[in-house]
């Protein structure tokens, strides 16, 4: 009986359609039962918004955005920052609230060393 409704449930899978705009997303729980989980639910838990960072190095923020003064960062720019980790390894881009500064800067977790905040520019 488990076999037969696996493999229906296995043919379903592979019958859906590829969709550009869902608004759900099936997923499975800790123990393994399925549900629905709202688009805009899984976005606020993959990136977190972690507002106002008046003295943070950026360091420890993991996958998230903000609003960082540069005091700490080391970066020159009061403005809007996204940080992207995996695995150990971070890839963080900064803007300035003004809209005339841009960068960036990786860590490498292999040498543990963060590199400078590296301008990019558009002519």
């Amino acid at each position: 009986m488990c076999e037969i409704m696996a493999e229906k449930q296995d043919i379903r899978e592979d019958q859906m359609t590829e969709m550009t705009n869902p608004q759900k997303i099936r997923c499975l729980d800790s123990e393994g039962n399925s549900g629905l989980i709202l688009l805009s639910t899984l976005l606020l838990k993959t990136m977190r918004n972690v507002g106002y960072l008046s003295s943070n190095d950026l360091k420890n923020v993991g996958t998230s955005c903000g609003y960082a003064i540069s005091t700490e960062d080391g970066s020159g720019i009061n403005g809007l920052f996204l940080s992207i980790e995996a695995m150990g390894y971070y890839f963080q881009i900064k803007v300035s609230y003004t809209g005339d500064s841009l960068k960036f800067r990786v860590y490498n977790k292999e040498s543990d060393i963060w590199i400078n905040w590296r301008s990019i520019s558009f002519t």
